[in-house]
Parts: structure tokens; sequence; C-alpha cells
């Protein structure tokens, strides 16, 4: 996000901003199509900016929809901003998949409407056809970026990289061009702009041209960027790093390929990327990027396709995986492609399928199956014959175990044979790649039927039970009719139950005639899925009439219920047809078990809400939430069906259990008409509520003038309080809403009425940084030191959002500059954490106490050093600061500077005579927090100061353990070099291997057993290094640690062993790995907790059940409930029951594949209490 605020100077408002702005005001999803270089990024970053600023939403960036499902919180206001989804070169088919099997779960997300998904898409990822036949939620709200900017638009936002004259140029030429295009040219104003905007890619064909031979170590780092996919990480070029070890070979080939010496400096090449940032790279974090995906489809396309044989060579040999994915093509296939895509002639195939192959033996099979040519018939008949010549046991292994294989690539990989590694990986987690991503599972998705065909032949399951997705469910899935019918002609099960059956994915996917031959083959109608899902209820979502009146016609319950609540009626008016919903209701449905009226509402389906009051549902029947038809109506902005449901009677204060009434959700959304419809319909009503005071204060925040100036005309009082005692006021302050200010504050009769927390509106204000509404208050009468209590003061506020400008007029207005707020925290501390030295200098000028320390101990000294500002640190210490002051938690200063790793503030702390020997209250001394933060120079400092490296504070971590924990090898080979002591334990009893094992580090693991440290020693809590790595899930060092004489059944102080640890963490691969080395499956903890008993919690992982039963694990032990047991969905009554059984927790979190798991394997039913047994 620093990068989008770096950029965001540069945006130019346009009037598609506000269009989008008012398309996410009313709903919670936006999908910006559009070419690439227009600008989709800069436009929805902006946006979420303004939602950001203007409604208090917190701004979640996430890479993929994972990020979704990570970070989202059901009580916060988000908007999760997402970059070219689905793909960026070639279309994800793994992205797509994710997206439509988890469609539910964003849709809920969705529902709540605190969450907004902002994302972007390529106009040609969106056109593809696997995105356009997933018709997900996103598709709902398409805003065609391409289409909407008129080139006057454009025009305007190439101002901020043109000059005047090349303005006016593009002005009198009739020729096309993207705002990004211009951005390019700024960084090249040596190009043409006619010729660089007609021909771009031959402009630049010419200087790199002239390149070769000019800037040779230039070329080269050019080319560099093509093999590592546009993306080079820094540690490249670090000798020391592992990655720097295994591309030396590369490296060396393509040094000599570009015309410099084998032999070149890295950190010449290293120099070369920094001088060319900003004309062909950017710089993030530790990793160099090509500056935009039109740059660096040109050097794709200009190295690719180059005559020389050694830079084809070398792309084929070298190149990123995701190179070969997704940028070249064979010439031979003859099947149409893009104009910059890298063209292999026969020539060079053979080495193309040479390299295919060597991946294929490093175990990549399903990558290889990603890409962008498995779609031609021609080029996967070419990969079936390498398939053929590779070991069939290695094929086997593949096919289902992806993960294993990875792994096994980590530990075996020969740099000199094979001295590439790949950078854009797809980052789906393990247990979704082993469940969803085997190679014969997505071979049946994509209806490769030769090759599935094949893997029949080598032993794949076409009968598999134990996965999620079976052969057929994919194949199903994937519509490919050939695939489905010869499965089911070799004996698939169409009745397949553990996830999605056969039947209910072609139904998601509108796969009529797929949906017709499994029923024809025995697919049972009525089969639920593991979300209690009918195929009957997932076409009635999918709005697919075909199928549902197949269904129907082949007996399907209409009145079925999912196990959310969800019935063929209710799942018809979310989807929006309404035929089906006609259809349904004629076939006799009868659904009171949740209100269908809701839904239709809720989707804006004017057709299906008439005929649904038609029908006799009940307008003011709202669901297990209260959520009436009106306020679901409301909350959509949809007027009409407003009007509908006003004139057959609905109640306008009818309120849901978050206490919102329609009038509330018409006034929060700023719907003016329909607060007029409201009013005029229920005027009566609405005036004898007792939530008048809601409404008005709604349309405050809001921000909406006319809806305020028109419940104002209608009574409302501006000067009533709510429950919390907050006014319209003072609503209106902290929104930043100056019109409305200006509206209330002739009406108010005290400008100074606090809030519950003690605020004034003037200190809300100063919170807001609005310095025209601050002036405004100011001179009608705020008194800038009145607050109640502790909380914000107008001052402090100001001092948080760092504004120079109201601090100064708050201080000539005779501000208390010592006046405490909340946590008593003082304005200098405030203007210290936001690092303003301007106003720290006024403040000290006006007479602050720069000792003075809040409720929590922080001290405006220890807060500057921690941030690291030089100068506030050096105005606190001349204005007679106390150097060694300490805070609650026993920090010093010097403590602080060393956790921040500032050598010049260091240096002014022990020149003013500070305590080098103060240890705090976690037991760090100055040595042991720079070694903890990683701060090499620092502790090279102290170092050479000869300070004691075995040194520990009270239960504090020694100098070599700090370091240690974050895996930091520099700083423990300085220690080792002072003979630090590897045997030496802390406060807690750990040894620098124990916390070695936690920093994931493996490097410095397999050192310290070599240097003799003991594998199995514990520390006062019982952990040893192996329940270190099992806890922090590093399977890697796991592997060392059993290979090295680890007891994989030593008990922890809490009666726990690795491989309770492991299956608590639900790392799948870990616990395999225990098992096999001879772990007790039954091994209790003082609770009589089992493995089992961590593998069927949390979010119940089938994996790990699977093999601890396959290892005999007894499925009946019942073991003790505590707060470790809080569960994913719903929550154990702990004060009900006192212990469960596995096969309890798995009805509990409602996981069918464990119950059936259990249940064949013995489980006892019969013992499962009705409370175990009951959903929420």
């Amino acid at each position: 996000m620093d990068v989008w605020k770096e950029l965001e100077v540069k945006f130019v408002e346009t009037p598609v901003v506000n269009e989008i702005s008012q398309i996410l005001e009313s709903e919670n999803s936006v999908l910006i199509v559009g070419e690439p270089g227009i600008g989709k990024s800069m436009l929805v970053h902006h946006v979420a900016f303004k939602l950001e600023c203007m409604m208090g939403y917190t701004i979640i960036p996430c890479s993929d929809f994972k990020g979704v499902r990570k970070h989202y919180k059901v009580d916060k206001r988000q908007v999760f901003v997402l970059d070219d989804i689905c793909g960026r070169y070639k279309a994800s088919v793994s992205d797509i998949e994710y997206l439509m099997r988890n469609e539910n779960t964003f849709k809920q997300i969705l529902k709540t409407g605190r969450a907004k998904i902002a994302a972007t898409c390529r106009t040609d990822i969106y056109r593809d056809e696997h995105f356009q036949g997933s018709r997900t939620f996103l598709t709902s709200n398409i805003f065609n970026l391409s289409t909407a900017y008129s080139r006057e638009d454009k025009l305007k936002i190439s101002t901020k990289y043109l000059t005047k004259a090349n303005i006016q140029l593009l002005r009198n030429q009739n020729v096309d061009f993207t705002p990004q295009m211009c951005y390019l040219y700024s960084k090249n104003e040596n190009f043409d702009l006619t010729d660089f905007l007609k021909c771009p890619f031959e402009t630049y064909q010419e200087e790199w041209n002239k390149l070769k031979s000019i800037h040779p170590h230039k070329y080269c780092a050019l080319f560099l960027c093509v093999i590592y996919n546009g993306i080079i990480e820094e540690s490249l070029f670090d000798i020391y790093h592992e990655k720097s070890t295994k591309n030396k070979y590369a490296l060396e080939i393509i040094f000599e390929t570009c015309g410099i010496h084998r032999c070149t400096s890295r950190r010449e090449i290293k120099t070369v990327l920094d001088s060319i940032i900003g004309t062909y790279l950017r710089k993030i974090g530790n990793m160099y990027i090509v500056i935009h995906d039109h740059m660096f489809d040109f050097m794709c396309c200009y190295f690719g396709n180059k005559d020389a044989d050694e830079m084809v060579l070398g792309i084929l040999r070298y190149s990123d995986m995701g190179v070969l994915n997704q940028r070249i093509q064979l010439e031979s296939i003859d099947e149409q492609h893009g104009k910059f895509t890298i063209m292999i002639s026969q020539k060079y195939e053979k080495k193309y399928f040479e390299r295919i192959k060597k991946d294929l033996q490093l175990g990549k099979l399903d990558q290889c199956f990603r890409n962008s040519q498995m779609k031609h018939e021609k080029y996967r008949a070419s990969l079936l014959k390498i398939l053929e010549s590779v070991d069939d046991n290695l094929l086997i292994k593949q096919m289902y175990k992806t993960i294993n294989w990875q792994y096994d690539h980590k530990q075996t990989n020969n740099a000199e044979d094979y001295p590439y590694e790949d950078i854009n990986n797809d980052d789906m987690d393990d247990y979704e790649l082993y469940m969803m991503s085997g190679s014969f599972i997505s071979a049946c998705f994509r209806g490769y039927l030769n090759i599935v065909k094949y893997f029949i032949s080598k032993g794949a399951h076409i009968k598999t039970k134990d996965s999620l997705n079976i052969p057929l469910t994919a194949a199903c899935s994937g519509g490919n009719e050939k695939v489905v019918q010869f499965l089911i002609f070799n004996g698939s099960n169409v009745n397949h139950s553990y996830a999605r059956t056969p039947l209910t994915a072609a139904c998601e996917r509108g796969r009529d005639k797929i949906a017709q031959l499994l029923i024809e083959n025995g697919s049972n109608v009525n089969l639920t899925d593991y979300c209690g899902e009918t195929p009957l209820i997932i076409a009635c979502e999918k709005g697919n009439q075909t199928i549902v009146q197949l269904l129907i016609e082949k007996g399907s319950n209409v009145d079925q219920i999912d196990d959310y609540g969800k019935t063929p009626l209710k799942a018809a008016c979310w989807g929006g047809n309404d035929k089906i919903v006609q259809l349904l209701i004629e076939k006799g449905c009868d659904d009171n078990y949740d209100e269908p009226l809701v839904n239709a509402c809720s989707r804006g389906n004017e057709q299906i809400v008439e005929l649904l009051i038609d029908k006799g549902f009940d307008v003011n029947k709202g669901t297990y939430i209260d959520e009436t038809p009106l306020t679901a109506a409301c909350l959509r902005g949809n007027e009409k069906i407003v009007q509908i449901l006003l004139d057959k009677g609905s109640l306008v204060n009818q309120a849901n259990r978050s206490r919102m009434t329609p009038m509330t959700v018409a006034c929060t959304k700023g719907y003016e008409n329909i607060v007029q419809l409201l009013l005029d319909k229920g005027s009566n009503a609405i005036k004898a509520s007792g939530e008048r005071q809601a409404h008005l204060i709604a349309a405050c925040k809001e921000g909406n003038e006319r809806i305020v100036q028109l419940l104002i005309d209608n009574g409302y009082d501006v000067n009533q309080a709510n429950e919390h005692r907050e006014t319209p006021l003072t609503a209106a302050c902290y929104k930043g809403n100056e019109k409305i200010v200006r509206l209330l504050i002739d009406k108010v009769y005290d400008v100074n009425v606090t809030d519950r927390e003690g605020s004034t509106p003037l200190a809300l204000a100063c919170l807001n940084n609005n310095d025209k509404i601050i002036q405004l208050l100011i001179e009608r009468g705020s008194d800038v030191n009145h607050s109640v209590g502790e909380t914000w003061t107008p001052l402090i506020a100001a001092c948080s959002k760092a504004n120079e400008k109201i601090v100064q007029l708050l201080i000539d207005k005779g501000c208390d500059v010592n006046k405490v707020g909340y946590g008593k925290k003082t304005p200098l501390l405030a203007a210290t954490e936001v690092r303003n030295e301007k106003i720290v200098k006024l403040l000290i000028h006006s007479g602050c106490n720069v000792n003075q320390a809040d409720n929590y101990g922080w001290i405006p000294l220890i807060k500057a050093c921690e941030n690291g500002n030089e100068k506030i640190v050096q105005f606190l210490i001349d204005k007679e600061c106390n150097v060694n002051c300490v805070d609650s938690f026993g920090r010093t200063p010097m403590i602080a500077a060393c956790v921040k790793g500032n050598m010049k503030i260091l240096q002014l702390l022990i020149n003013k005579k500070c305590n080098v020997n103060h240890t705090d209250g976690f037991g760090f001394t100055p040595l042991t927090a720079a070694c903890r933060y990683g701060n090499v120079e620092i502790v090279q400092f102290f170092i050479d100061k000869g300070w004691n490296v075995d040194c520990a504070g009270f239960r504090g971590p020694t100098p070599l353990i700090a370091a240690c924990l974050i895996g930091n090898m520099k700083i423990v080979q300085l220690l080792l070099h002072k003979e630090c002591n590897v045997n030496h334990t802390d406060g807690m009893g750990r040894t620098p291997l124990t916390a070695a094992c936690s920093g994931h580090n493996e490097k410095l693991v397999q050192l310290f057993i070599e240097k003799g440290c003991d594998v199995n020693r514990a520390d006062i809590m019982g952990h040893t290094p192996l329940t270190a790595a099992c806890s922090n899930e590093n399977a890697a060092i796991v592997q060392l640690l059993i290979d090295n004489g680890s007891d994989v059944n030593q008990i922890d102080g809490k009666g726990w062993t690795p491989l309770t640890s492991g299956c608590k963490s639900e790392n799948w691969m870990i616990v395999k790995k225990l098992i096999d080395k001879g772990s007790d499956v039954n091994q209790t903890d003082g609770k009589g907790r089992t493995p089992l008993a961590f593998g069927c919690c949390a979010r119940g992982n089938e994996m790990i059940v699977k093999m601890l039963i396959d290892k005999g694990c007894n499925v009946n032990q019942a073991f003790k409930l505590d707060e470790q047991f809080w569960f994913y969905r719903t929550y154990l009554c702990f004060c009900m029951y006192k212990e469960a059984t596995p096969l309890e927790i798995a009805y509990k979190i409602n996981n069918k594949p464990i119950i059936k798991l259990l249940l064949s394997k013995g489980a006892d039913y019969s013992k499962v209490r009705r409370y175990f047994l009951r959903l929420f």
C-alpha cells in the first residue's frame, strides 16, 4: 500500500471515479474490466482510498481470493482489493476453479454488508471461455473501463506524464494510446512520441539492439528479467544465500550468452539493475519487478524471438516455469497466439520437450498441466509422448501426492544439473493442493481424455473414495462429456457424496447434458453433498431452468432443506429466475423454514417479489436474524420494490437484530427517494418511533445533506442524542462533512456537547483532519480545552493526524499542551508517534513536559527511539529528557534503539551515558534486543565493545537464542565466532537448537546438530526441538531431527507428543512423517485427548483423521473440553458438556467426510448426544 500511496499523487479524477464509487455504495462488489495499461489498478486503488477516508473502510490488498477468506473479519468494514484476478497473461483455470468452489462463501461474506470486493480483470481474461463459464458473483457488477474512458479522459490523465506540447500533439493526431503507454514514454523521452505510440515494441527493439554493443551489462540485466519471469529477488546477488549458489552455473552461462565475462560480479549486475529502476524496473521490498506488463511483453518478445540460438536455448533451459507455461508456444501447433508470444520453431522443439521432461522428472507434473498450450489437442499429444517416456513409479507418485514431490524436490535438486528455481508458483495451501489439484483430477476436469486413459492404464484409481474430489466429479464440473462417459463406463460411482456429488457438480456448472447422462446411469437426484445441498438447490441458485425441470421430473424433493437452511425456492429467489420460482410454486413447494421473499428483495428482482406476494407470502415475515423484505429492499436501494412492499402493508419500523429499521438502512445507504417514500407512507409511525435519532445520525454519517435536510424538515431534533450520547453534530464532525456541519451548527444549542467517550465535536473534527470544520467550530465558540474524562482532546487528535496548521491554531487559542487524553496520552507523545518533527518542536517550545508518560508507560523519547527518528531524539535529549527512563515494560531508550536498529540514535544515547546494562521486563538486554530483531550492525558494535555474548536477563533469551528465534545466520555466525556457548540455556531452559527449530532455518538446525547439541533436550515446559518444529509446521526440520535421533514419543509438560502438536497445527505432512517413524496415535495428554481429538477439531482435517485411524487410533476415546477447543463455524458450550468424542465434534462442526469416515471405522453413533447434532 505504500507504493499505492506514492502513485496516488499521480492520480487524475475523471467522471469514472464517481460512477464506480456509486456502484460500491449500493453494491458490495465491482469488477473493473479493461485492456492492459488503461489504468485499472490505479483507479481501483483510488476508489479504495476514498472508501477508507469517507466511510471508514480498512483496505485489504489481496493477491488472490484466498486472501479474502484469510483476512475477512465479520465485525469490520473491509474493502478487499484484487488486481488482475484469474490471470494476467492467460486465464488461470485453478484460480477460476477456486472461485467457483468457494462462491457461496464469498456471497455470504458480501451479504453481511460490511465487506466489499473491488477487483480488476484484463479484457482478454474476462472474455476467456473458462471465466465466462464460471458465472460467479463478480459478474453481476461489471464496469468496462476501456469503453468508459473517453479520449479526453485519457488525455487528462496523461497530463501527469507528458508535456503540454506532447498533449497538444496527441490532440492533433488520431493515434490510439493508453495512459500507461504515455507513462512508459515519459521514462524514455529520447523516443519520438508518435512513433512510440504507433509502434512501441519496434521503438524498444531498436533501442535494445544498440544496447547490446554499447552497454552489454544492461542488456544482460534485461535478459535476466525474462529468465526470472519479470521478478528478480535480491537474494540472487547475495553470494552467501542458498538460492544464489544454486543459480551460479546458470548465471555464468547467461552472462556469456549476453557477451559479458562469465566471472562478472553479481554485485555489478545488481548495480545495473538499480540504475534502470524507474525506466524498466520498480523495486518493492527485496524484489526487482518489471515496471509494467507491457514492458515485460516487449522483453519476452524481443529476447524470445531472436535468431541467436543461445538466447532461445537459454530461455528453454534456465527460465522460470511461469515463462514456459504462459509465454511460449510451439510453431508446429499452428494455433492463434498473442502478438508478443515467444514462438518456438521446430528447430528447438526437441530442446523444449527435454526441458519439459526434466520438469516431470523433478515432480512438476501438476505445473506442466498449467501450461497455456494444454488447450490444444496437438500439444497434449506431444506431451503424452513425453509422459510415456517417464518412469511409471515417478508418474504414479505425482498423480495425487502433489506436495510430497515438491518437498522431495527441495531436498534433492542439483543446482549444477538444473540451476533454476520457480519464482511465481501458485501459492495454494498444501492441503488444497493435495485434495483438489492432483494431476489425474486435473486431467479429468480439463477434459484431457487420452491423458486420463493413460493415467488409468498406469494405475490411477477411478473408484477412489478417499479424496474430496473424485475423477467423475471433476469431469462433470469441467464439462467434457466424453470423459464423463468413459469414467462411468469404467465403473465410477455416480453417487459419490464425500464432497460435491457428480450431479451437483454438473448442476453447479450448468452441464444439462451431463446431468441427463448421470441420471440415466443411476444418479440419485436427492443425494446431498457435504453442505447438505441437493442438485435441485444448486440448479435453482444457478438459474438453470432446463436442469431444474429435469430434476423435478425425475423426483427431486422441492422442499428439501440444506445444512444452512436453504431450500430450492429460496435458492431460486437468490438466483433470480422467475420461471424457476413459478415452477417450484406450481409443484407445491412449502417453504416455511425461511423467507424467500427476503432473498428476492435482496437481489432486486421485482417480478419474483410480485409473484411471491401474489402467492400469499407474508411481507412482514423476517429471516432468522429478523431481516424483513422491506429492510432487504432498502439495503438494495430498489425503489420499485420498496413501493410494492409499502403498498402491501410492510411495517416501516420493524427492526432486525442489529436494530436497523428500513429507515435507518435507507439513511445509511444514502437513498434519498426511499427515505421520502418511507416518510410519506409511514410518517406517523416513524415520528412515534424511539429510533428517530438513529435515522438522522445515520444520514449525517453517510454525508447526504439532502437527506439530513429532509429529516429536519420532517421534525427531527438536531440536539437529541442517541443512547451512546452521539448527536448529529458529533457524527457529522467525525465524518468530516462540512456542508452538514454548516446545516446543523445554526440549529444546535451547545457546540461543546460531548459523546459517551467525552469527546467534543471539535476533537472529532481534529481527528478527521478537517481544517474548515475546525475553523468553523472555533468561530462558533468551541472550547479548545474542553473534554470529559480520558478521551481525545482537540490538540492530541490534531497531533495524531500530524496537522501542523491546526496544532498551531489550537496553541494560539490557548490550548493546554500538557493536557492528557485517553490513557494519559500527551500531545507530545502523539506527535512523536506520527514522527512529525515540526509539531514536536512546536510543543517543546510551548512548554510541554518532555518526560511525561502515559498510562502504559510510553515516554516520548522511547517512542522516538522505537520509530528511529534521529531528529526528534536529538530535540528531546537537548531538552534534558531522561535517557535512562523506563516504560511499564522495563524498556529503556537504548533497548528501543536496538530493536529499531538505528546506529546513530544508539551512539547519541551512549554519548549521553545511557545505561547499557539494563534488562527489560522480558529479560532483554540491548544486545539481546539487537539479536532478536536482526540488527547485524548493532550486534557487531556490541561485540567489538567486548560485551558478554552469553549474558541473559531473568527468564530472557541469550543473544544466541534470540538470533536463532528469527533464523538469522549472520548474527549466529558473529556470536559463534566469539565462542558463544551453543549449549547455554536461557531462563526458560531453551537451547539454541530449540530456538532454531522455531525460526524456520534448516541450515541453523543442521549447524547445531553438527556441533553436538542434544536433539531431545527439553526446556522447563517440556518442549523439545521436535515439538517446536511441529508447532511451527516446518516439515524439513522435522525430518532433519528425526533423522538425527529425535524421540517422536517424548511428552512435554502438557502431556503432548510431537504428533499432538502436528495434528493441532493441521500439517498432514508432519503427521505422516511422525506416524511413519512410530508415533503413538493413542497417546493421551493430561485431559485424555488423543491426536485424533485435535485432528477432528478446528476446521476438521479429513486427511489427518484418516491417517490416524488407519494406524489404529481409538475412534471412541472421549476427551475433556477446554479453551483449546473453540471451533470453526460454531462454538461448544463448556459449561454444559465437559467432554466429547471425536464423532460428536465431527457432528458439531458439520464435517460430513469425517463423520462418514468415523462411522465406517466403528465410531459409536448411539453415544452422540443431541446437543452435538444441533446446528446453528
